[in-house]
């Protein structure tokens, strides 16, 4: 008797092994493959990127930054010596960062930028600069044209007088002079930084040691009217002191001539009373320490 036996093949690769082969990790091959169909997309990104920076740097305006430092004078000299009127404060943390906010506060840039004439420089007023619409800003009057809006440029300045104008445009000069300008003390030290910074470097310089030389002005007419001060006082006391005197000198004459007391022996009435008290006390207290 002759048994039979068959078998069958599989024709096709499990379910199990195609899940694995998906799951493995893409090779270099495929990967190259996959860089290569999007070569141009890849391109085209790099150099559209690239032609972007490249324009915003060729365009971007240059800054110059220049500095001047400043020292303290912590010594406390004055010109006369008037005591507790002029008597100096201390050097510490808190005085020397007030310096630091005088030296970048309104005030004193604002004498600053009138001194060198600001208000006629371009880079700090923006009213002397040519006006340029961009494509954007075509684009946005186009708009508005079409839905009827007005497109012509609001004036600022509109309905002031001139001097309003001036004052409005000096202020908008010394806000810009504001932003550019940076102050900071150097360490633990006595000295003050200044930092100023333009878009050409002679102005950077120029102004970093105007306001340098305005602080250092400013401190000394901030001392001369302190001594001038104290000097007017001490001009007042003594005037009123001497007519103090003189007054009190008066009416003494006055009593001893009303009074008749001419002077004895060459020492007047008031002079005998004196010494005559100065006898008595003398004589209580040598009483007194023999009764002790």
């Amino acid at each position: 008797m002759t048994k039979t036996f068959s078998f069958e093949l599989p024709s096709q690769v499990p379910a199990e092994a195609e899940t694995e082969g998906n799951n493995m990790p893409t090779d270099l091959k495929s990967l190259l493959g996959a860089v290569y169909r999007r070569f141009w997309l890849i391109a085209l990104s790099f150099l559209s990127v690239f032609t972007l920076v490249a324009y915003m740097t060729f365009n971007q305006t240059p800054l110059y930054q220049s500095s001047s430092v400043v020292q303290l004078d912590t010594e406390q000299q004055n010109v006369i010596d008037l005591g507790s009127v002029l008597s100096g404060l201390a050097v510490s943390t808190a005085v020397i960062d007030t310096e630091v906010m005088i030296m970048k506060s309104k005030s004193l840039l604002t004498k600053v930028a009138v001194k060198q004439k600001l208000i006629e420089d371009p880079e700090f007023n923006w009213t002397l600069r040519e006006r340029k619409t961009s494509a954007l800003g075509k684009l946005k009057n186009q708009v508005k044209s079409l839905v009827g809006m007005d497109t012509r440029v609001v004036d600022p300045f509109e309905g002031m007088s001139v001097d309003e104008r001036e004052s409005a445009i000096l202020d908008s000069v010394v806000g810009t002079l504001m932003g550019r300008v940076g102050v900071s003390r150097i360490g633990t030290t006595y000295l003050i930084n200044v930092e100023v910074t333009s878009t050409s470097p002679e102005t950077s310089a120029r102004l970093a040691n105007a306001i340098a030389d305005q602080y250092r002005v400013q401190q000394l007419e901030t001392k001369l009217d302190a001594t001038r001060r104290a000097t007017e006082w001490l001009s007042d006391r003594v005037f009123a002191l001497r007519e103090e005197v003189e007054e009190k000198e008066n009416r003494v004459a006055k009593f001893i001539a009303d009074n008749d007391m001419e002077t004895a022996m060459g020492n007047t009435l008031t002079e005998q009373n004196i010494a005559y008290l100065t006898t008595q006390r003398t004589q209580a207290e040598v009483e007194l320490s023999r009764v002790r």
